[in-house]
């Protein structure tokens, strides 16, 4: 083999290096590749993730509503308006 050439398993594994590198570094620039939300749905998602969470709380004590569930549907959508996650 010469020199500059490459083992075919070696190109596979210098293409996961470079993929892990950007996924990290899109990681720490808080890039992602969903798109943002307008200030409209995110007040939206905001009053609704955060009913779902005091109605979960709610849940807990009453009968009749699941208060486990609809703590987790409600941090699911405050999780998809919060920055830093």
């Amino acid at each position: 083999m010469s020199v500059g050439e490459e083992e075919p398993g070696e190109e596979i594994g210098s293409r996961r290096r470079a993929d892990a590198e950007s996924s990290e570094d899109s990681l720490r620039t808080g890039s992602s590749k969903l798109p943002k939300l307008s200030l409209g749905m995110r007040v939206v998602a905001f009053i609704l993730g955060w009913g779902l969470v005091l109605v979960g709380v709610a849940g807990l004590a009453l009968p009749g509503i699941q208060g486990v569930l609809t703590l987790l549907a409600g941090t699911a959508v405050l999780s998809v308006v919060s920055e830093t996650v």
